[in-house]
């Protein structure tokens, strides 16, 4: 705005959209998946990453590893 220029939203998603939360190669065995399918809940306030909802465990998860 000073520079004349808007400012970039390119890293700002929308609410309950669909993402990819990767699984760490330690995690997981060889032929399990590389992802799991998450919806997209909040920023993270404690790790600069995102928080997302796992509707099969039913848990919230915070990684930084995601793709939208």
């Amino acid at each position: 705005i000073w520079n004349g220029r808007l400012p970039s939203v390119k890293h700002l998603k929308a609410y309950g959209c669909l993402a990819y939360a990767h699984l760490p190669y330690q995690g997981r065995g060889k032929l399990e998946p590389r992802a799991r399918i998450c919806t997209f809940v909040d920023y993270s306030s404690q790790t600069k990453g995102y928080r997302l909802w796992d509707s099969n465990k039913k848990e919230i998860i915070q990684t930084k590893h995601v793709r939208f």
